[in-house]
């Protein structure tokens, strides 16, 4: 045999095993994919089996909004100061870093 032929040789039978193994592969993977399906659908199923039984739960709840009527709550007052807004930051982010083109921060 010629070296030529030997190549060719050689080149088709890793074509061969290349596509028998790719074609295995894909069979595996779709077995897989079915079993699978199967324990996905149960866990679907159970997840809204609890979803539905816990839904029921709530909506079964009843609240007392007596408490937010009485005196005592009526009279409770917020003693927060409300946040004053500050800059930050550069005013051009892209703008080569100086000192003069930092934003004051901080109060002084």
């Amino acid at each position: 045999m010629t070296p030529l032929v030997k190549n060719i040789l050689t080149i088709l039978g890793i074509i061969t095993v290349g596509y028998a193994s790719y074609y295995l592969y894909l069979q595996q993977a779709v077995v897989t994919d079915e079993t699978q399906g199967d324990v996905v659908y149960e866990n679907m199923l159970s997840k809204t089996k609890v979803f539905i039984e816990r839904s029921q739960e709530l909506n079964g709840m009843k609240f007392d909004t007596e408490v937010l009527s009485d005196s005592r709550f009526q009279s409770l007052k917020a003693f927060t100061q409300p946040v004053e807004d500050q800059s930050y930051g550069r005013e051009n982010p892209f703008a080569p870093a100086e000192s003069s083109m930092f934003i004051n921060t901080y109060p002084e």
